[in-house]
């Protein structure tokens, strides 16, 4: 009797484990959006996307600067506001990348290319408003990849 309940007890054991790390999995899942080619998608910080049928993700890792010019405010200089992802082709990580918009203006700081690919930073929301600090968690990046 002690044998069949030691025994039971392993098996319980064992199978926790895996439902533990498959929940684990799933809960990467959710966290993982789908997008194509080609159409723009936005990402909030720690979110990743996956472009499936190129193998490609990226994941928006951080803000560096946030100089732009707040709204109702007039500024000597606009300012300008610099991403960080990673971006992984063929579960490679290919690096890091600085994608840095200067508002008003489409230079290629807010490109980069990999592979024979682009990526370009459309847009970072929210916009600074005077007086107001933007909590880091509230940012959210309008991506747009292409082949070159």
């Amino acid at each position: 009797m002690q044998q069949k309940f030691l025994k039971f007890t392993i098996l319980a054991i064992i199978a926790i484990t895996i439902l533990s790390n498959d929940c684990a999995k799933l809960e990467f899942k959710e966290t993982e959006k789908i997008v194509s080619l080609n159409i723009p998608f936005q990402l909030k910080i720690n979110q990743t996307a996956a472009i499936k049928n190129e193998n490609i993700k990226i994941k928006f890792l951080k803000i560096t600067e946030d100089s732009r010019c707040p709204l109702n405010v007039q500024c000597i200089w606009v300012g300008q506001v610099t991403a960080i992802i990673e971006v992984f082709k063929n579960n490679q990580n290919l690096g890091q990348f600085n994608l840095t918009k200067q508002a008003g203006s489409d230079e290629n700081l807010a490109i980069k290319n990999f592979d024979v690919y682009s990526i370009k930073l459309i847009n970072v929301q929210p916009y600074p408003q005077a007086g107001q600090k933007i909590d880091v968690s509230n940012y959210t990046i309008t991506l747009f990849v292409s082949k070159i």
